[in-house]
């Protein structure tokens, strides 16, 4: 059962069809905030966003994202109980709480929660051109562990896949740990 997680700013919501609006499908069919997702390809509805977050599946963890009382993204986390791993995706869908580190801090309290609870590794993977997502990733302690070439056909073009990892690690030791503190968002603190 996917639990409610606080961060700083925010708190993580399991998503359920009840907290499914008309405002989350938007953000599903934005071309522009869909460009590197898969979600690309597929047209979305009410219904069809239901479908998705009550599809009832043990091996998989979906919250809707609140700062201060507003839906600004979702993130999921896909595990693999057997082998002690999961794949994490996020989305902030909202455009005006993109670039202040929310999806980092989303992403944190998420590999925490799967770490406290046993999981050994957490995973991601994106396009070769995601910038962004590569950025979250690197920055979160994730280490590129693999390039795929020509997996993504974009138009007339093929674009390869990146996949990241990281171990679980002693908490109190981590090198990242010194990087999470508040304000970690804060660019000037990390310059």
């Amino acid at each position: 059962m996917t639990p409610a997680l606080r961060s700083l700013r925010l708190i993580l919501h399991p998503y359920t069809p009840m907290l499914v609006s008309e405002e989350h499908v938007s953000w599903l069919n934005d071309k522009d905030l869909m460009r590197y997702s898969e979600q690309r390809h597929k047209r979305h509805d009410l219904y069809s966003q239901q479908i998705y977050a009550g599809g009832y599946d043990g091996n998989r963890n979906l919250w809707l994202l609140r700062c201060n009382g507003v839906d600004i993204g979702t993130i999921s986390a896909y595990t693999d109980n057997d082998n002690s791993r999961a794949n994490l995706g996020v989305l902030i869908g909202k455009r005006e709480y993109q670039g202040q580190g929310l999806a980092a801090e989303a992403w944190t309290a998420v590999i925490d929660w799967l770490f406290d609870n046993g999981f050994h590794k957490v995973e991601c993977g994106c396009r070769e051109d995601n910038a962004m997502m590569r950025r979250l990733a690197v920055t979160t302690g994730m280490t590129l562990e693999a390039e795929i070439p020509g997996h993504f056909k974009v138009g007339d073009e093929f674009k390869g896949l990146v996949l990241y990892g990281r171990f679980k690690v002693d908490k109190y030791r981590s090198e990242w740990q010194k990087v999470w503190q508040p304000p970690f968002w804060d660019p000037a603190r990390n310059a």
